[in-house]
């Protein structure tokens, strides 16, 4: 029988011999020293077989672009109520503009008209 292990630097999957188990070696491909851990009394029941995980990985992969989606939906949502704010703001701005050269007419037609009765009268 023999011990599965993988690098954790370069990622190489290998076996070895059961009496190499509790020892360490070094990768064949980049020569990381790894320690073969002893499996005694392991059960196949304790792994998930390779179908399922490779189903929870598809899930999880399928979970984090659901969120990715949901975040830029999220974020489409932002800009257009921002750019609803500003073109209202503008519209305020625009408005505000007109009432006030409306009031900087008037308050100098006023002046005009002070100014005409006071010099006719003299």
């Amino acid at each position: 029988m023999s011990i599965s292990y993988r690098c954790p630097t370069c990622g190489r999957i290998g076996e070895v011999d059961d009496d190499l188990a509790g020892q360490r070696i070094n990768c064949p491909s980049c020569e990381t020293e790894i320690g073969i851990a002893a499996a005694p009394g392991r059960d196949d029941d304790d792994f998930m077989p390779l179908a399922e995980l490779q189903q929870a990985r598809r899930n999880e992969t399928f979970a984090e672009e659901a969120r990715a989606d949901q975040t830029i939906e999220w974020q489409r949502e932002l800009l257009k109520e921002s750019r609803d704010q500003s073109a209202h703001l503008k519209k305020i701005a625009d408005n505000t503009g007109c009432i006030f050269i409306i009031l900087a007419i008037w308050f100098f037609l006023g002046i005009a008209a002070v100014v005409m009765s006071i010099v006719g009268a003299w």
